[in-house]
């Protein structure tokens, strides 16, 4: 199955960013922890809202998808060089950032370090039905 969750975390995967242990689409593996010298990114969908209606067809979908970054406890990552290189790649790949964040947060389960934002691209076609 292929989402668009699914090839933006098989972008990711691909990609070759620094400090990037792995990426997952909709929910983080738990078998293993995040370690202390890299970082696990989440990636889900957030909605599709179609645009640019005319002649009873859609010919525009505006993507969003949630990114969860998350840290080890025990990080030795620098959080704000990471971030911004994520940013960085998305942007490179087409997608706006959208949604500011508030700030690193500490996930109450794990105690680990995390923090989210939102993306969204804009897509196009052109088809006769």
């Amino acid at each position: 199955m292929s989402t668009v969750a699914k090839q933006v975390v098989d972008l990711l995967n691909s990609s070759n960013l620094p400090k990037l242990h792995r990426a997952y689409s909709f929910a983080v593996g738990t078998s293993e922890r995040t370690p202390r010298e890299s970082v696990d990114v989440l990636v889900s969908e957030v909605d599709f809202d179609f645009d640019e209606s005319g002649s009873n067809q859609y010919t525009e979908q505006v993507q969003r998808l949630a990114i969860n970054v998350f840290y080890s406890k025990k990080t030795t990552v620098d959080m704000n060089e990471f971030e911004h290189s994520l940013m960085s790649f998305f942007v490179a790949n087409g997608w706006q950032i959208v949604a500011s964040f508030t700030g690193h947060t500490y996930d109450p389960n794990s105690g680990e370090p995390t923090i989210s934002f939102q993306i969204k691209r804009r897509i196009t076609w052109n088809f006769k039905v």
